[in-house]
């Protein structure tokens, strides 16, 4: 039914072309069709109204549509179809928005019941390699001659769906006809059931394609949501195998890191930090569309219980309800299965981030070591270079006997002419009283200082935290 809210020039669909309906051409709509009392159903294709209309005389037909996605220029053929199956205004909203959980219903004006919601979920393209023969991740829409550089376990592809469900209500026994009310007998099949699916995945197609010879389909003239338990079962098996694809490639990975962290040097060298955030990023979007999806289908389940609460209830019915906690307790168990999959990653990531550290760490001691190396050799050739500062200083003067010489006393011989002879300054008194209660400072204050730090750090060893229990404020001992 028509709302205030509605607004068909936002999504493209004004009176110029809403005249073209009759004349538009609908490209690649293909609709599977059944009709009471008429045996198998049948596939056509759907190129004109000609062919809608036609499809529009059986009892149920499963449109199988593209992605609804708005043309580029023209009149848009999601517009025209959207206007001829009364397709509401926020189905289209929701499209737009590239919503990721969504669920509607409502009763539209020739008083058809009508249920709708939209899926959004990551895909992987998981490949096996065949040199290293590690599970992979390929993004099939890189495009080298972009010239960017591929990222390692990157993929930019989405799964995104949308289903909308329309039927006629049946009779209620009890129905006021003009001014009496009257019992009405009346058969409790639907009318004119209509799914449309936009985007749905190849295997889903083929799973409503084995429907047309099975007799089962009458059961979905009781009760049409047996449409949407087909779509999620086959939802679940899309993601459930997206999934496990992803625990493929997260396992090779975790392996390959396990195995080598007893050589920390070769695990942080193995470990691409690109390829490991790619993964764990997939994960966070693939918790998030198990999310939404168990989220769509409490919806739609309450929605179904609803609408059927006030009917004779049947076995049908029941099977419907079922059906749907079956298909929540397997979303749920994918679902856990991704968040154990999600912590495994922050392990592994702390482990790798661990391992470079010990690399680091290897590398400063190595580093040490050298700094060792060389002042161990400086404190080898200091004495002989210290004895070498002293004789080339003015403490000593060497002479070759001329009677030359500041007065200061010989340490040579007796001074014969010609006889070389070492003569000591008479200040030399003055280099050790400057020297030694230097090097006594130095290694005083070097040495008070490794006391004080060495004691703090045995003080620190236990980490302390504070703790305020009945307003008393103390200390503990983590």
């Amino acid at each position: 039914m028509a709302t205030s809210s509605a607004d068909p020039t936002r999504f493209g669909m004004s009176e110029k072309n809403s005249a073209l309906v009759n004349s538009f051409s609908f490209p690649f709509l293909k609709a599977l069709t059944w009709a009471k009392g008429c045996g198998p159903g049948e596939e056509v294709d759907i190129n004109d109204m000609s062919d809608f209309v036609y499809a529009r005389q059986s009892s149920l037909r499963i449109i199988l549509a593209p992605r609804d996605l708005p043309a580029a220029s023209g009149v848009e053929w999601v517009s025209v179809f959207n206007k001829y199956l009364s397709i509401p205004d926020e189905f289209v909203s929701e499209r737009t928005q590239n919503v990721a959980h969504s669920f509607g219903n409502k009763e539209t004006d020739d008083g058809s019941n009508c249920a709708w919601f939209h899926w959004l979920c990551k895909n992987i393209n998981a490949q096996k390699n065949t040199e290293t023969g590690d599970w992979e991740i390929h993004n099939p829409n890189h495009d080298p001659t972009l010239g960017t550089e591929m990222q390692a376990n990157a993929d930019y592809s989405w799964w995104r769906s949308g289903f909308f469900l329309k039927y006629k209500p049946r009779l209620q026994q009890n129905q006021s006809l003009g001014s009496q009310d009257t019992l009405v007998s009346v058969s409790d099949e639907q009318e004119h059931i209509t799914l449309v699916c936009f985007g749905a995945p190849w295997e889903m197609e083929q799973r409503f394609r084995g429907l047309l010879a099975s007799p089962a389909w009458e059961d979905i003239l009781r009760d049409p949501y047996i449409l949407f338990n087909i779509v999620l079962d086959e939802l679940f098996l899309h993601m459930d195998h997206i999934a496990w694809d992803l625990s493929k490639v997260f396992g090779g990975m975790e392996v390959k890191t396990l195995s080598t962290a007893k050589y920390p040097g070769e695990a942080a060298a193995a470990i691409n930090f690109v390829a490991l955030h790619n993964t764990a990023k997939h994960t966070i979007y693939l918790i998030e569309g198990f999310n939404a999806i168990l989220t769509t289908l409490d919806a739609l389940r309450a929605t179904h219980k609803h609408n059927h609460s006030d009917m004779k209830p049947s076995a049908l019915i029941s099977n419907t309800q079922a059906a749907f906690r079956h298909r929540k307790s397997l979303f749920q168990s994918s679902h856990l299965r991704l968040t154990s999959l999600e912590k495994r990653m922050q392990n592994l990531i702390s482990l790798s981030f661990n391992l470079v550290t010990q690399q680091d760490s290897r590398i400063l001691q190595v580093d040490s070591q050298l700094m060792k190396t060389i002042a161990t050799m400086t404190l080898l050739f200091l004495p002989a270079t210290t004895v070498a500062t002293i004789f080339s200083s003015q403490f000593f003067v060497f002479g070759n006997g001329d009677g030359s010489g500041d007065g200061s006393a010989s340490a040579g011989g007796s001074g014969g002419s010609g006889a070389s002879h070492i003569t000591v300054s008479g200040v030399f008194w003055l280099f050790w009283v400057i020297a030694v209660p230097l090097t006594a400072a130095v290694v005083g204050v070097g040495w008070w200082y490794y006391s004080k730090a060495r004691r703090e750090l045995i003080d620190q060893r236990q980490p302390m935290r504070t703790k305020k229990k009945r307003g008393t404020l103390f200390v503990e001992s983590v």
